[in-house]
């Protein structure tokens, strides 16, 4: 009898023990998902500030509709209009603007594709060590000037997000008509 007791509190421990080690494991799973989601852009999580140049001929639409669009967009439209802004600069920096210009359509967002498309094989190799906050050509623009406040809302999944941030333009229509830089500043909430 005192051998089954023994044994019986061996075998007791022992599940313990797996069953500690197996939750232990589960939880490590999890945590590691769970810190994964802080990898996630959330509305939350996104740009304090951000520069851009918006789409080919957008440049004449009002404020409003200027605003409206840059609240309408999602993450993956906001790294293309970062890459356009830089395209331009590097099609700038090889005095070859005019072909933008003599191409584009309402709405383009120039990227990798156009490069590859107006540009040599050794131009578009270059653009990789292109580094636009050296550009020379950004120092034609001139400073940014206040223009007003732009508030961004949405929904995101489940939770609703509302924004304002100072919206700073530069002024570059002495070398490129719609080549001005919109810059987002001061992000805080509604």
């Amino acid at each position: 009898m005192k051998n089954l007791k023994i044994k019986f509190g061996l075998f007791s421990l022992l599940a313990v023990l797996v069953a500690s080690v197996f939750l232990t494991s589960c939880e490590q799973d999890i945590l590691d998902e769970v810190s994964n989601i802080d990898d996630v852009v959330t509305p939350e999580t996104t740009r304090e500030s951000f520069t851009l140049i918006l789409p080919y001929g957008y440049n004449k639409l009002s404020e409003e509709e200027i605003d409206a669009y840059i609240s309408s967009l999602d993450f993956d439209t906001f790294n293309k209009l970062a890459e356009s802004r830089e395209v331009i600069y590097y099609f700038k920096s090889l005095d070859k603007l005019n072909i933008l210009e003599d191409n584009a359509q309402y709405g383009d967002i120039f990227d990798r594709n156009t490069l590859e498309q107006f540009l040599t094989p050794e131009e578009v190799t270059a653009f990789q060590s292109f580094d636009i906050n050296n550009a020379i050509e950004l120092r034609e623009c001139g400073n940014y000037s206040y223009s007003h406040v732009s508030e961004q809302s949405g929904v995101w999944g489940i939770w609703y997000y509302c924004y304002k941030y100072d919206v700073y333009v530069r002024d570059c229509d002495w070398w490129c008509v719609w080549c001005n830089e919109r810059d987002y500043r001061n992000r805080r909430g509604c």
